[in-house]
């Protein structure tokens, strides 16, 4: 059984939003091509190898993402972790994305798969024994077709 991701299919969201982004540095760049090598492994493998966890931890190290304070108050420590503001959205989703799937991946491998038909990535429902489409109106397409095609070579 998977585990669930941190949000729910953030980590997917944000891989199929990549397609339509426009990165503007070479850090985006890095993020985009490390989001698609962990999507990439997860559906080969179910996880990730030590490699891309090298590889990732590198990347995160690279640039002051998060800012993280420590103080007290009435007597009790407060620790608080925040984006840096000069962060992009772009960089934003990307890191909470990464985030999201390494800590879902602590828990186990993840399941996913790309659509047989729009390939976007998806996380299969955990019941689902074959899952091939990523939602209802891609499966009733997918039928439509092959239906419609079985009826032009009957004519």
């Amino acid at each position: 059984m998977s585990p669930q991701l941190a949000r729910e299919n953030f980590f997917v969201f944000v891989l199929n939003q990549i397609k339509n982004e426009t990165v503007k540095s070479k850090e985006e760049t890095q993020l985009q091509q490390l989001l698609l090598e962990i999507g990439e492994e997860l559906l080969q493998a179910g996880t990730i190898n030590e490699l891309l966890i090298e590889k990732t931890n590198q990347t995160l190290q690279k640039r002051h993402y998060f800012d993280l304070h420590a103080q007290f108050h009435a007597g009790e420590l407060i620790v608080t972790s925040q984006f840096s503001p000069s962060l992009s959205k772009f960089d934003r989703n990307c890191i909470e994305a990464i985030v999201s799937v390494l800590e879902a991946l602590e828990q186990g491998p993840i399941e996913m798969k790309r659509c047989e038909q729009c390939s976007e990535w998806f996380l299969p429902y955990k019941r689902a024994k074959v899952s091939k489409f990523c939602s209802k109106k891609c499966r009733n397409r997918a039928n439509y077709l092959i239906n419609k095609e079985k009826n032009n070579d009957h004519h």
